[in-house]
């Protein structure tokens, strides 16, 4: 009886680092096929824009931005000095802005697919979803 116990804990490390060995080949193979798709996926171009916000809509950080179907950025700031909610053109120039005094801290903005604006505001243990309709 005592001879099979010693027989178990002197075979238990070799098949348990056996088991260990099959693991990390397993681990190894997956990686190495993660690395074949990224390596086969075709680089896309990107095509930025820069832009400088022109005016004096400056005040206050940038939290998010989104673009609507047809090209007119949406970006949400942080700040009490000025409105969260600015609408520039391509060249940066405020076409519009609104929401002051309307959210507690701006988080983030979105354009679903029929052009309607959707910001998030989150205040702590709180958070705000509100839509704006398609605006002309």
């Amino acid at each position: 009886m005592f001879l099979r116990f010693l027989a178990c804990l002197i075979c238990l490390p070799v098949l348990a680092q056996d088991a260990g060995q099959e693991d990390m080949e397993v681990q190894a193979k997956a990686a190495a096929d993660l690395r074949a798709r990224i390596e086969a996926t075709p680089r896309l171009p990107f095509n930025g824009v820069h832009f400088a916000v022109q005016g004096s809509a400056l005040k206050g950080l940038v939290s998010w931005l989104a673009v609507d179907g047809a090209g007119t950025i949406y970006e949400i700031r942080r700040g009490e000095s000025a409105d969260p909610v600015l609408v520039l053109d391509r060249d940066g120039r405020v076409l519009r802005s609104w929401g002051k005094g309307d959210y507690g801290i701006p988080h983030s903005i979105r354009i679903d697919a029929v052009d309607n604006v959707w910001t998030v505001e989150a205040r702590l243990r709180s958070l705000s979803i509100l839509r704006l309709a398609k605006s002309s």
